[in-house]
C-alpha cells in the first residue's frame, strides 16, 4: 500500500516513503490490483517508474544539498562536504553542489580538489561567474597565475561590473610583475570604492615598482589617511613596497 506524506514527516522519512512507494509500484504490490500487478501492467508502467525515480532522485539531491548548506553555516565543513557528495550521487549534474563542495575544499586548502569541482560546476553551468572566480582563486593559490587570469577574464564576461574580479586580477598581476596591468585593475576597483584602502595601497605599490614613485606615494598617503596599516609602513619604508 502506498504511504502518504504528512505535514510533519521528516526529510529522512520522505526519502524512505518515496523509495517504498517506488518499489511497491515497480514490483507489483499495489492493493488496487489485489496486491499483484500483471506483467503487461509492469511493462506499460516502465516509463512511469523511470519518471518517478527521476523525481525522487531530484528531491533527494535537493534535500542533501539543503543539509549541506545548513551544516556549512554551522561551520561543520566535514559533514557539509559529505552532504554535498550525497546530493551528487542522486543528481550528477547538480552544478550548485559541485560549486559548494569546491568552496569547502578550497577552505580546507585542497585547491586541486576545489578546481576539479569548480570545473565540473562550470561544465554544467558556464554562466555562474562565482565558479569562475573561485576557480581563479584556487589557481592563484597553486601559483597557476595565467590560468587564474583566464578564469577572471571569463567571469568578467558574465558580470563585467563586479569589482572583485578586477581586484583579484590585480593581485595575480602583481605576482606576475605585470605592474601596468595591476595598476589599471586596481584603478577600476578604486572607482567602485571596493576595498578602497587596500586597493589604493596595492596600486601605489604597482606604481612604485613600475618606476612611478611619486604617484605611488600619493596612493600610499591616501590609503594611510583611510587607516591602512600597510600603506603607513610603505610611507616609512624606502625598500620594496608591500601589498595586501
Amino acid at each position: 500500500m502506498k504511504k502518504e506524506i504528512s505535514s510533519i514527516t521528516t526529510g529522512k522519512e520522505i526519502l524512505e516513503i518515496g523509495r517504498e512507494n517506488e518499489l511497491s509500484y515497480k514490483y507489483g504490490t499495489d492493493e488496487n490490483n489485489g496486491g499483484m500487478r500483471s506483467e503487461s501492467q509492469n511493462l506499460l508502467g516502465k516509463t512511469d517508474i523511470e519518471n518517478y525515480k527521476w523525481r525522487y532522485d531530484i528531491l533527494a539531491a535537493e534535500m542533501y544539498f539543503i543539509m549541506g548548506n545548513f551544516k556549512f553555516r554551522l561551520g561543520d565543513l566535514s559533514d557539509a562536504e559529505k552532504e554535498y557528495s550525497a546530493a551528487l550521487k542522486f543528481n550528477t549534474s547538480f552544478s550548485e553542489a559541485y560549486h559548494n563542495r569546491g568552496n569547502i575544499k578550497s577552505t580546507l586548502l585542497d585547491y586541486k580538489g576545489a578546481i576539479e569541482d569548480y570545473t565540473t560546476a562550470i561544465a554544467f553551468d558556464s554562466k555562474n561567474a562565482d565558479s569562475h572566480i573561485n576557480r581563479g582563486n584556487a589557481n592563484y593559490r597553486l601559483k597557476r597565475y595565467k590560468d587564474a587570469l583566464e578564469d577572471y577574464k571569463n567571469a568578467a564576461c558574465i558580470t563585467p561590473y563586479n569589482p572583485l574580479i578586477f581586484f583579484n586580477a590585480g593581485i595575480v598581476e602583481l605576482a606576475l610583475e605585470d605592474y601596468r596591468e595591476a595598476s589599471m585593475d586596481f584603478t577600476l576597483t578604486i572607482a567602485y570604492k571596493f576595498k578602497l584602502p587596500i586597493s589604493l595601497n596595492n596600486r601605489g605599490a604597482a606604481k612604485v615598482l613600475s618606476g612611478q614613485k611619486e604617484s605611488g606615494m600619493k596612493d600610499f598617503r591616501k590609503a594611510a589617511r583611510l587607516g591602512d596599516a600597510m600603506a603607513k609602513k610603505n610611507l616609512l619604508n624606502n625598500s620594496i613596497p608591500k601589498t595586501e
